[in-house]
């Protein structure tokens, strides 16, 4: 792995958030797989809300400022294996709406 990345996960709760649509579980889900793969390069974290429920779960790759939405469990092996192993975005899961309204 060429460099460090931090995993942020909205968690956040409340009504079409986020954390009601599977955030907290998603969490978990990359939490174990990085561990499963022994990435020491990968600190998985929750984060709260960004504003970007409508497309969540939102998940966001530090340093790459690179957004994932609508992401699943299921996504998560997807997700680990292409961008923090091979370095490639996920392809059909990055979410343009969030790449172009990013906060200030």
């Amino acid at each position: 792995m060429p460099k460090e990345y931090t995993l942020w996960v909205c968690t956040m709760d409340g009504r079409d958030r986020c954390g009601e649509k599977g955030g907290k579980a998603l969490l978990r889900a990359f939490e174990a797989e990085v561990n499963r793969r022994g990435l020491r390069g990968v600190i998985v974290t929750p984060m709260g809300c960004t504003d970007r429920h409508a497309h969540g779960p939102a998940v966001l790759v530090d340093p790459d400022g690179l957004w994932y939405c609508g992401v699943g469990k299921d996504d998560v092996p997807k997700i680990v294996d292409s961008h923090f192993c091979k370095g490639e975005p996920a392809e059909g899961l990055v979410c343009p709406q969030c790449q172009m309204n990013k906060p200030k």
